[in-house]
């Protein structure tokens, strides 16, 4: 088992993670882990995400840049959801500069907390910039039926993957949500590097080349 770091090849500054089951876990698994190697890691997303309990701060008009060594930034709380709003994926780079951070890590997918999903026409929000674009996948979608409880966007997902509703999820369809034009990757620029990542691994079955536990750290890799 390899720490989630290792992931990064050493000129992978800015990071995107898309999908589903656990891209918030593992942006801050990956952020604790980077930031107790010494690095400073600045977290935001282009859509929307939980904030943390601490270690966060709106970005608004004369705010100061704090001394951090992990924290998370975003433009505002969304009132109904508590939810933090992201930023353009345009202004990644500005903001990297303006903090300094060595590494930036964006949430740029939502899905709703469904282990598994494919992207509609205005999805994801990937900053061109991103040098890595993480694709995340829940291993506990594999067996369950493909419907509305399991998957975010049921009918981009069935028209990718093939899949007819109710039918059950296996790894052929997670093979094919992350190789489809209009899947995983859809929207990432194509100097980044495209790793499937599939969570969960720690609970049960295992899928992919790329597998591994946000909730725990590590990750393998068949590759």
């Amino acid at each position: 088992m390899n720490p989630v770091r290792e992931m990064l090849l050493p000129d992978e500054r800015v990071v995107a993670f898309v999908g589903a089951g656990g891209k918030t876990s593992l942006i801050y698994s990956l952020a604790r882990q980077l930031s107790g190697w010494g690095q400073r890691v600045l977290v935001t997303t282009t859509t929307k995400m939980m904030p943390p309990a601490r270690n966060f701060m709106l970005l608004t008009p004369g705010s100061r840049t704090p001394h951090y060594k992990h924290l998370t930034v975003g433009r505002a709380l969304d009132p109904e959801t508590g939810k933090l709003l992201g930023v353009g994926p345009d202004e990644i780079p500005g903001l990297r500069e303006r903090f300094r951070a060595d590494y930036v890590l964006v949430e740029a997918d939502g899905a709703a907390g469904r282990p598994i999903k494919a992207p509609e026409a205005h999805e994801p929000v990937i900053p061109e910039c991103s040098d890595l674009v993480v694709g995340v996948i829940g291993l506990d979608a594999l067996g369950k039926p493909a419907d509305a409880t399991t998957v975010h966007r049921l009918e981009a997902f069935l028209r990718v993957t093939g899949l007819s509703e109710g039918e059950l999820i296996g790894p052929k369809a997670l093979a094919a949500l992350a190789a489809h034009q209009e899947g995983l990757f859809k929207g990432a620029p194509e100097s980044a590097r495209r790793v499937a990542f599939h969570n969960k691994a720690d609970l049960g079955e295992v899928a992919g080349r790329v597998f591994g536990s946000a909730r725990q750290g590590w990750f393998l890799s068949l590759a």
